[in-house]
């Protein structure tokens, strides 16, 4: 299921990673590191892996990677000798020696969020289906109409209670 975001999230994602690009340009002319960020594809080499990872540093010739998974993070380490070379042959002003990868978990939250309104939706949907399976027990048919009655009203009770 495709999750939108809000306004307020995108905008707090974009100044967080405009902070973040600010910081890293702190060390390079404002050109050099618009081009990083423009070009992280190409320093990756992969444009799936480039989607799932990011630059968030560069300090003591060292590029810092963020990831959400340690998955990506070997995809990035198998390619530390390619990364590294693409990162002397696009920017050597850089003098990248090295790479750093560490995982994020809630980097670009992909997890799942429940909203008050899908659990509502959640239980709503579970007292139909319990219901329904409740209808379908084979009760005795020879129950008094009075005792059938009160166990109707009772399960009602029940029911909309668990609401």
């Amino acid at each position: 299921m495709k999750l939108f975001k809000t306004s307020k999230e995108i905008v707090d994602n974009f100044s967080q990673k405009f902070n973040e690009m600010a910081e890293i340009s702190s060390n390079l002319n404002s050109e050099q590191a618009l081009s990083v960020f423009e070009g992280w594809e190409k320093v990756i080499g992969d444009k799936k892996l480039a989607a799932y990872c990011e630059l968030y540093d560069i300090k003591n010739e060292t590029a810092m990677i963020k990831t959400s998974h340690t998955g990506w993070s070997q995809q990035l380490l198998m390619r530390k000798n390619k990364i590294i070379y693409n990162f002397k042959k696009f920017y050597p002003a850089l003098d990248i020696k090295n790479i750093s990868v560490f995982v994020e978990p809630d980097f670009q939250l992909q997890s799942k969020i429940i909203t008050p309104d899908e659990v509502e939706l959640k239980k709503k949907y579970s007292v139909e289906e319990q219901d329904k399976k409740a209808s379908e027990l084979d009760l005795p048919k020879t129950l008094p109409p009075e005792l059938a009655k009160a166990l109707k009203s009772l399960k009602k009770a029940v029911l909309t209670k668990n609401k």
